[in-house]
C-alpha cells in the first residue's frame, strides 16, 4: 500500500464529499436536539458512520476496482439472498421489511443492492459495449435490475426500485443504445407506469401521487408533509433563520426532518443562500466524477462512473423535488445530508472505488513523483 499516492487522490471530490457530509450532520443536529424529544444518538449515530465512511473511502482508493470483475456472480447472488431473507425473516419499518438486523446494528438492503448492480452492469456494458445495438444485450443487463427490482416491490420499497431502474436506464443510454431504442424503452416504461398503478402500488402510494397532482386536496392529512415541506422552504428567506431556529422545525411541523425531509429543514435554517450552496457542491461532485469518467483507464472503470452519476443525481432530483411538492413523495433520501448509515456506508464505498480508478488512471513516472494519464 502505496501512502504517497495520497498526493494524487481526487482532492476537490474528497473535499466537497467532507463539506456535504458536514452540511448534513449541522442539519441532523439541529432536528435531534429539538423540542422535547431529544435525540442525541441520530446525530452521534450519523457522525461514526460519516467518519467510517471517509475511512473506508480512502482505504478502499489503494485497491486494484478491476479486482471486482472476478466477483460478480458472487456479488449477484449475494444480493438476491440479501432480498430473500428480508422476505422470509420479515422485519417490517414503517411498512416494509428493508432492514437486515444484526442485534443492534441493521442495514438496508437496498442500499447495497445498487452498488452490486452498478458493477454487475459496468463489466457486462463494458464487455459488450460495441454490441449494445443488439437487443439481447439490453434485455440481459435488463434482467438483473428486474430481478432486483422485484424483489425490492415485494417489500415494498417504491423509491429504492425507482432508483435500480434509473441506473440500470442510465447506463444503457451512457453506453450507447441508439435512439430507436430508446424510443421503445421509454414507451415500455410508459406502459408499465400505467399497469403498476392498478395491480403493483399500495394504497399509501396512490395517494402521494394523488397528493402531488392535487396538494391541497387533504392539507391535515396526504398531503401534510408535502404542504409542511412547502412553508418550511418559503419561510427560510434569503439568509435562513438560523441553525436551530427554524420554527417548521423546531415544533416537529416537518414530518421525518431527520430522513426524507431533511432538505425542507436546510432550507429554512439556511435560506437560499444556503441551497445555492448546497447545490454548488454538489456540482462539484458530479463534475469531478464526470472528469474522472473522462480520464478513466477503461470501458469497466467509466461505465462505474456513470452508473454512480446517475444513482445519486436520481436521488437528489427526486429527494429534493418531493420537498419542493414537484415530484411525489417516495421515501428517496438526499445522498450525505439525510440521516442513515447505510447510505453513508454505502455510498463512501463506491466513492472508494472511485478513487481507485482515479489513482489508476495515473503512472508513476519517477523519483520526483510527477504523474501522467496511462496511454
Amino acid at each position: 500500500m502505496n501512502f504517497s499516492k495520497l498526493k494524487i487522490i481526487d482532492w476537490p471530490l474528497f473535499a466537497s464529499v467532507i463539506l456535504l457530509l458536514a452540511l448534513g450532520l449541522s442539519a441532523i443536529y439541529s432536528v435531534s436536539y429539538s423540542g422535547s424529544d431529544n435525540l442525541p444518538a441520530v446525530f452521534y449515530k450519523q457522525a461514526i458512520f460519516s467518519a467510517i465512511g471517509v475511512f473506508l473511502m480512502l482505504f478502499l482508493s489503494f485497491f486494484d476496482y478491476r479486482a471486482l470483475k472476478k466477483y460478480t456472480a458472487i456479488l449477484f447472488f449475494l444480493g438476491i439472498g440479501a432480498l430473500l431473507i428480508l422476505l422470509i425473516w420479515k422485519n417490517p419499518i414503517r411498512g416494509a421489511s428493508s432492514w437486515i438486523k444484526f442485534g443492534f446494528l441493521g442495514f438496508e438492503a437496498a442500499e447495497g443492492i445498487k452498488l452490486i448492480l452498478i458493477v454487475i452492469l459496468a463489466k457486462y456494458l463494458s464487455k459488450n459495449i460495441r454490441e449494445l445495438d443488439k437487443w439481447r444485450h439490453i434485455l440481459i443487463s435488463g434482467f438483473y435490475a428486474a430481478i432486483f427490482i422485484f424483489l425490492i416491490m415485494l417489500q415494498p420499497d417504491l423509491g429504492s426500485a425507482i432508483v435500480i431502474a434509473a441506473i440500470w436506464f442510465g447506463m444503457i443510454v451512457a453506453a450507447g443504445i441508439g435512439y430507436k431504442k430508446l424510443l421503445y424503452l421509454l414507451s415500455f416504461f410508459l406502459m408499465i407506469a400505467v399497469l403498476s398503478w392498478f395491480f403493483v402500488l399500495a394504497p399509501y402510494q396512490k395517494d402521494r401521487i394523488l397528493t402531488f397532482v392535487n396538494p391541497t386536496s387533504d392539507p391535515l392529512g396526504s398531503s401534510y408533509n408535502v404542504n409542511q415541506s412547502i412553508i418550511a422552504i418559503g419561510s427560510g428567506g434569503l439568509f435562513g433563520k438560523g441553525l436551530g431556529a427554524g420554527s417548521q422545525s423546531q415544533l416537529k411541523f416537518i414530518p421525518e426532518a431527520h430522513t426524507d425531509f431533511i432538505f425542507a429543514v436546510f432550507a429554512e435554517e439556511w435560506g437560499l443562500v444556503g441551497v445555492i450552496f448546497l447545490t454548488l457542491l454538489f456540482w462539484v461532485f458530479f463534475w469531478r466524477l464526470l472528469r474522472i469518467a473522462l480520464k478513466a483507464r477503461d470501458n469497466f472503470g467509466r461505465m462505474i462512473l456513470l452508473g454512480v452519476i446517475v444513482m445519486v443525481l436520481t436521488q437528489v432530483a427526486i429527494n429534493g423535488g418531493m420537498n419542493m411538492g414537484i415530484l411525489p413523495v417516495t421515501g428517496i433520501p438526499l445522498p450525505f445530508i439525510s440521516y442513515g448509515g447505510s447510505s453513508v456506508l454505502s455510498t463512501m464505498i463506491i466513492l472508494g472505488i472511485i478513487q481507485s480508478i482515479n489513482l489508476r488512471s495515473y503512472e508513476y513516472l519517477d523519483r520526483d513523483k510527477k504523474w501522467t494519464l496511462e496511454i
